[in-house]
């Protein structure tokens, strides 16, 4: 049996209001599919999916679907459920790492084609066990106060720094958020990180005031403390880094498009991207992460490669805005990453 999860309110679903019935037509007495508005409605929806039998769950959308259904589907039916569900990404959504990691291809009326021939054929699809990164994590609410830590399970990471900050204007407003938005949004850091590096010394207070603001949206760091491996993180002079502007993780490689990125993650390790890159490395280190490279020789101050764990602990007043498998979350202070579970994958 198979279980489709659908949201029509997302952007591409508003289009397609016939989505629903399409796939019904085409899975017919070989699953169910269930319409959810927001992320309220899934712990519902997927113990409805469990009940029926369902042994293989397809997120219709992209990495944020699919992220959604895993990590609501440990809080409400525990780590078990991971060993009896194969989960299927859409590979429908604005960021579709995952299933670009395994080889995925169409959307989810094609990819619910190719599972159903599969199964005409007498075999079933073939399954993928992906890493995935451990998240324990602490927020605060609107007056600062500490609030019950709480997992998530995550694929691809981004804390602090340039990368998320991009997430703010990309998610911006009710614009489309296909190639074209992320070229726009990134030729304005890019722009930006031009400005700063040419507005320095004696000339700096020539820096026009739209690049002032540009800078604080885009080149911000958070103040904060840093483990890798549990080692406290330091500069060249072994004094500890307080202040960071690039804190990202993966579990798996990801292939941007533009770029390719993390590609030493595996099974048993992270790839980490931290430090605090100057405007200057940051634009040096494009080319090389178009083809995958190391960067280490470029950051006086940071580190391009594998880890096992990672913590991050803000100082006072400041917050951190992670955006995990294109997901934002808000007001998290403290968070500690690790090797999670090896997360079951159709590929088909």
């Amino acid at each position: 049996m198979i279980g489709v999860i659908v949201n029509p309110n997302s952007k591409r679903n508003r289009k397609q209001r016939n989505l629903r019935k399409e796939l019904e037509a085409k899975l017919k007495h070989l699953g169910v599919v269930i319409e959810t508005p927001s992320v309220k409605h899934l712990p519902r929806a997927l113990h409805t999916l469990r009940k029926k039998g369902c042994k293989y769950w397809l997120a219709d959308g992209g990495d944020g679907a699919l992220h959604w259904m895993i990590n609501v589907a440990l809080e409400h039916m525990g780590p078990s459920i991971l060993d009896e569900v194969t989960f299927i990404p859409g590979n429908g959504g604005t960021i579709n790492y995952v299933s670009q990691a395994v080889g995925l291809r169409g959307r989810s009326t094609m990819i619910l084609d190719r599972i159903l021939s599969a199964f005409d054929a007498g075999h079933e699809p073939e399954v993928k066990r992906v890493p995935s990164s451990w998240l324990y994590c602490t927020k605060v609410d609107e007056k600062g106060k500490r609030l019950p830590a709480f997992n998530i399970l995550s694929f691809g990471s981004t804390f602090a720094g340039y990368t998320a900050n991009f997430f703010g204007p990309f998610y911006e407003g009710d614009l489309a958020r296909g190639p074209l938005r992320i070229i726009a949004v990134m030729s304005a850091a890019y722009t930006v990180g031009v400005g700063r590096a040419v507005f320095q010394g004696p000339i700096r207070h020539l820096k026009p005031k739209f690049m002032r603001r540009a800078e604080h949206t885009y080149l911000r760091p958070i103040h904060a403390e840093a483990w890798v491996d549990k080692k406290r993180f330091t500069d060249s002079n072994k004094k500890p880094v307080t202040a960071f502007t690039v804190i990202e993780c993966s579990s798996i490689p990801l292939d941007l498009g533009v770029f390719q990125v993390f590609p030493l993650a595996n099974e048993k390790r992270l790839h980490v991207h931290i430090g605090a890159v100057t405007a200057i490395e940051f634009l040096k280190s494009i080319p090389k992460l178009v083809f995958g490279k190391n960067v280490n020789n470029i950051l006086e101050t940071g580190y391009d490669g594998p880890c096992e764990t990672v913590k991050i602990s803000c100082h006072p007043g400041n917050v951190m805005t992670p955006v995990l498998d294109g997901e934002l979350y808000h007001n998290i202070v403290e968070v500690e990453v690790s090797l999670g579970p090896r997360v079951r994958i159709a590929v088909v």
